[in-house]
């Protein structure tokens, strides 16, 4: 794991005293006492040199001395490494008090200097004891008796900006160490821009400055690492180890550990190849400084970040590590060693040396007085015994674990999941489905404590965490025969899982919108500011500022968990199954698709508690108003749905032929279910996010799905339960169409983005990437005007050079925007992180597209309309957003999190539902489909009623126009 380095701490500061004065002796024992306990862990030998210290000091300066004073800290340092946390703070405050007197009887720099370094180590001994705001206060005590000159103070006693960057970290680790992991980042970056200006300033001390700023950013990269922040971990991490470099060799140990940190960063994140560069280079200068203690801790890190690594030689790794730790007596590191090794050896199937490893750590733990591992060291005995075939005691052992275990431990759930998973592996599916169940329920309590906190961006890498138990989950109910309680379970989950991303900015966006505090609307603007910056640099093909972005990101996410803690007072209530059903009229069925690979539990002895294999499994949770219990009903074929059912399918919507059997793949399964429905409310998952259900032809009747039945797309059903939170208003259109591409100069073609690729139609279609223009778009949006006119709708119209990316975002939540022009999906671009590629990928064209390509667009708008902007619109209030444009409704698929595109941008921005694409279609039949479906829809009929009626006009007006190419594409779906 990542280690956060807590420097300045425990050492004694006497500049400017009489030092050369000092007895020789003294120090002997200083370094002595500090050795034995920082090293070598034994308190009494510490102890003792302490005293002898102490003696001395009285002996010859008396004990209103600094000298004297100062020994205190060595007591406070023996106590600390003994874990003796209690007695660790007496001494220091003993120490603080003697120098704070001193300090008033008129005190010098040596005596702040110290005094300093009392208060920054009491600061760390009250965290461990939850004394969080005795730590705090000793923190600002220290940064105020150093504030500098240009930090006007009424303390007398001012120390030096050295100290009072020094400070300023400490309280940052301090804040860290208290739990306020997000409160700690801006006190770490403020200490990293004090210490640049000094390096800037000072060259004489620039590579002292450096080793500061090494660590301070080591520490930063540790922080946002902690918090699965990988991204910004690694940004930092790499600062860190270049300033560590510039240090060289004064500063080669903290230079040692950030790459340690930076190597452990990129290993989590899978980038094992260069994870391996950096742990061999912190392997070599840790080799050169002759630190066989560090080097034994390096080991141990390799062999656990690098699981790309042969068990075997895993264990070699661990095996090196222990025989260093031997040798230099490093007793506290060696039984986590044992541990893992032991662990290691059970994968193996050498279980006679794993259990010998397991009694070495249980008894060095013990030593050490370590209690808090007894849990992990129970449930590895419990899986030694699993591998030896012992049920009975596997599972006794395992519930002991569990008693040992910290409820908030985060291993807890996996505890729990291990058991579920031998009580599979011996036939007790019932216990085991209860085990599951108290899992899923532990891992949903935290989601809900831990979003309110987060960034999107990390909501999005905690989840994953969650969906590999929810997936774990869905496979051991598929393969045990779901009974009735089982499938409301499995609703229930899904009701709590589906969309969880969305809704939680969704609910942000709410509370904002009725909040009147005026500090948070104020963040929440600078907030919007900051991802339009980002956005344009992003999509800016100039690097100059990749500093500047760093920067700006990092601001931008502290602003966003800000607004997010600060508006997270309310959140959607929990929905049950039983209520879905409620909401249903006897005409109507709720279905809830769910995909999810298999997790293999069978006893592999290198994954022992299972493995994915290659296969993917689609589930269909349906509910209809007679129902006593939800019906699963399995689709085992997930590949083949993936694969060539949707390749024949799209093939089919290409070419404009009949020729695959769509509706037996996609929907013939969950046909007898649905018998005498003709309201279907559908939330998609995986493939099913690919497809127009309606264009669905059914070969029996001849018909197509949607002249059977209406199939309202839903992000989850629990909505059918949720209360409509639109406000009402006078009815708006805002109508965008017919932009002018190019603007500036209509006598050169430019070719714009010219690392897409598409594919050109012989029709003209909305999707194209040379930028035609589109004639009906005009004449679309100017038709629409004239039917909400007519219905006493007020309408907004932008064509021309005004359909502009500056004129929509100034749009405030109209009743309906409409926006008909050339759409866009990218299938992957290596520009920014994974995370915002989704958002990136998909936008829409507007005025001035071809004005902007080749120029610096990170200061203004250049007519490519991103998801990653429209989410920041301000739609609140919008019933619908109409993407009058090719493949408006692609993106990147989130299992049980819908799609990553525009889709999710605009109900992301506030809107209702959003009417979009899901392949290129054709300008004239657009138009046409737009003006039948607003015609119906403002005289009356509901949205979905007047999407199937216009979709039936176009079919039914010509034998060509009747294929689903034409009149399919576009979906209605609502949030």
């Amino acid at each position: 794991m990542l280690r956060l380095l807590v420097v300045t701490l425990f050492c004694l500061s006497l500049s400017g005293t009489s030092a050369d004065a000092q007895p020789a002796e003294f120090w002997q024992f200083v370094d002595s006492s500090m050795y034995y306990s920082s090293v070598k862990y034994d308190l009494p030998k510490s102890l003792n040199f302490a005293e002898q210290a102490r003696q001395l000091t009285h002996k010859v300066y008396g004990e209103n001395s600094i000298w004297y004073g100062s020994t205190y800290i060595l007591f406070s340092q023996a106590y600390y490494s003994a874990r003796d946390f209690e007695h660790a703070a007496r001494f220091a405050v003993e120490h603080n008090d003697r120098m704070k007197a001193l300090l008033k009887n008129g005190g010098d720099s040596a005596v702040i200097d110290q005094y300093s370094i009392g208060l920054m180590t009491a600061a760390t001994i009250y965290s461990h004891l939850k004394r969080t705001s005795d730590s705090e206060q000793a923190c600002l005590e220290c940064m105020e008796i150093n504030r500098p000159p240009e930090h006007p103070s009424t303390n007398p006693y001012l120390g030096t900006i050295g100290k009072y960057i020094e400070c300023e970290r400490k309280l940052a680790d301090v804040y860290y160490l208290n739990g306020k992991k997000a409160e700690s980042i801006p006190y770490y970056e403020e200490t990293f821009r004090l210490l640049k200006q000094e390096y800037a300033k000072n060259p004489i001390r620039q590579k002292e400055i450096a080793v500061e700023i090494c660590i301070t950013l080591n520490n930063l990269g540790y922080v946002h690492g902690d918090m699965n922040n990988y991204h910004f971990a690694e940004l930092a991490l790499k600062e860190a180890c270049d300033y560590g470099e510039k240090a060289l060799p004064t500063g080669a140990g903290y230079y040692n550990d950030a790459l340690v940190n930076l190597a452990t960063a990129l290993a989590t994140m899978n980038q094992h190849t260069e994870a391996e560069i950096y742990f061999k280079k912190a392997e070599k200068i840790t080799r050169e400084l002759n630190e066989d203690f560090k080097l034994g801790l390096l080991k141990a890190n390799m062999a656990s970040q690098l699981t790309n690594m042969a068990t075997t030689d895993r264990i070699q790794m661990r095996l090196q590590a222990i025989d260093l730790f031997t040798k230099v007596n490093g007793i506290e590191k060696l039984p986590i060693i044992q541990e893992a090794l032991a662990q290691d050896l059970i994968i193996l199937g050498d279980l006679s040396k794993a259990e010998k490893y397991l009694h070495e750590s249980s008894q060095l733990y013990f030593k050490i007085n370590k209690t808090q591992r007894t849990g992990n060291i129970t449930a590895l005995w419990s899986t030694l015994a699993a591998a030896r075939h012992k049920p009975e005691e596997a599972l006794r052992l395992n519930a002991k674990a569990l008693t040992e275990y910290s409820s908030q431990n985060p291993e807890y759930p996996k505890l729990f999941r291990n058991r579920s998973i031998l009580l599979t592996r011996y036939g007790r599916i019932t216990e085991a489905r209860s085990a599951w169940l108290t899992t899923l329920a532990r891992m949903n309590e935290d989601v809900k404590s831990s979003f309110s906190y987060l960034s999107e961006f990390q909501r999005e890498q905690y989840l994953d965490n969650y969906d590999t138990y929810r997936e774990q989950f869905l496979s051991f109910s598929a393969a045990n025969k779901p009974n009735a309680a089982t499938n409301g379970d499995i609703y229930d989950l899904l009701l709590k899982s589906k969309g969880m991303l969305l809704e939680r900015v969704q609910q942000i966006k709410q509370n904002m919108a009725g909040s009147s505090d005026t500090i948070l609307l104020d963040k929440q603007k600078r907030y919007v500011d900051m991802k339009t910056t980002l956005a344009r640099y992003y999509q800016s093909d100039q690097n100059k500022d990749r500093l500047h972005i760093d920067s700006l990101e990092k601001e931008a996410e502290i602003l966003e968990k800000e607004i997010s803690r600060t508006s997270a007072r309310t959140q959607h209530p929990e929905r049950k199954w039983q209520q879905i059903r409620a909401a249903l009229k006897p005409d109507e069925a709720a279905v809830e698709i769910v995909r999810f690979r298999i997790w293999d539990t069978r006893v592999n002895r290198e994954k022992f508690w299972g493995t994915w294999d290659d296969s993917v499994n689609y589930a269909a949770l349906i509910l209809r108003h007679s129902s006593k219990t939800p019906q699963m009903i399995l689709l085992p074929n997930g590949k083949a749905l993936e694969g060539k059912h949707l390749e024949a399918y799209r093939t089919d919507i290409d070419r404009r032929t009949y020729d695959a059997d769509s509706y037996r793949s996609f929907w013939a399964p969950l046909s007898g279910a649905l018998t005498g429905a003709k309201t279907v409310y559908f939330s998609p998952d995986g493939v099913y996010h690919q497809i127009s259900l309606g264009t669905l032809r059914n070969k029996t009747s001849g018909r197509f799905l949607s002249e059977e039945m209406d199939i309202q797309l839903v992000g989850s059903t629990r909505t059918l339960a949720d209360t409509l939170k639109i406000q009402t208003q006078a009815n708006t259109i805002a109508l965008f169409g017919y932009p002018d591409y190019q603007k500036a100069d209509h006598t050169q073609k430019k070719d714009a983005l010219t690392e897409l690729s598409y594919h050109n139609s012989p029709d003209l279609d909305r999707g194209a990437f040379d930028f035609q223009p589109l004639p009906a778009t005009k004449e679309e949006v100017e038709a629409i005007g004239k039917i909400a006119a007519k219905q006493g709708w007020t309408s907004q119209l932008y064509t021309d050079g005004n359909a502009s990316e500056e004129n929509l975002k100034r749009v405030s939540s109209p009743t309906v925007l409409h926006i008909a022009t050339h759409g866009y999906f990218l299938k992957d671009t290596s520009k920014v992180t994974l995370s915002r590629k989704a958002l990136l990928n998909a936008g829409l064209v507007l005025a001035g597209a071809l004005d902007s390509t080749g120029r610096d667009n990170s200061q203004r708008d250049d007519g490519l309309l991103t998801a990653y902007e429209v989410g920041q619109l301000p739609l609140k209030n919008t019933k619908l957003v109409t993407l009058s444009a090719c493949e408006t409704g692609l993106g990147l698929i989130r299992n049980g999190n819908g799609v990553f595109g525009l889709q999710r941008a605009f109900m992301t921005a506030g809107s209702e539902s959003v009417l979009m694409s899901l392949w290129r279609v054709n300008d004239r039949v657009t138009k046409e489909l737009m003006e039948k479906f607003y015609g119906y829809w403002m005289g009356g009929a509901t949205r979905h009623e007047a999407l199937r009626k216009a979709q039936e006009d176009i079919r039914n007006t010509s034998e060509q126009l009747s294929h689903p190419h034409y009149w399919g594409g576009f979906v209605l779906t609502e949030r």
